[in-house]
């Protein structure tokens, strides 16, 4: 008798469940991640290998992260997105304090010179290195 009760009750919550949840409302746009510590060298020639450091900073509990290196005619854009989950963050103090080591990215030879490599930032304003010859 009692575990029928059980049973009952776990149908009843997982019924709630799917019923309370909108798979119809529109997904949460991704944000776009702030980047710092960026590390670029100052020179490098058109043989050299490059090598590009950075970190990313989300907002509270995002998940679903994403890094983007895209090739543009004279470089790179790097942008990092994170998915907004619209609940509640418990350990939003802790979490900002999680050391995450830093992104690295690698450019092979050859590459343009001067290369041109562009930080997508929140709010519109991006990061820009130049790696001259």
């Amino acid at each position: 008798m009692r575990s029928n009760l059980v049973i009952a009750v776990l149908l009843g919550v997982t019924a709630g469940v799917v019923a309370c949840t909108d798979t119809t409302s529109p997904k949460p746009a991704p944000r776009v991640a702030a980047i710092g510590d960026i590390k670029v060298p100052d020179h490098a020639a058109v043989g050299d290998t490059v090598k590009i450091s950075f970190n990313y900073f989300t907002v509270g509990c995002d998940t679903g992260v994403v890094v983007q290196a895209r090739p543009a005619s004279d470089g790179y854009r790097f942008t990092v997105t994170s998915w907004p989950t619209g609940l509640a963050c418990p350990m939003l103090a802790t979490t900002s304090m999680i050391y995450r080591p830093p992104l690295g990215y690698i450019v092979n030879p050859p590459h343009p010179s001067p290369l041109r490599l562009v930080f997508t930032q929140p709010g519109g304003t991006d990061s820009v290195r130049v790696v001259g010859p």
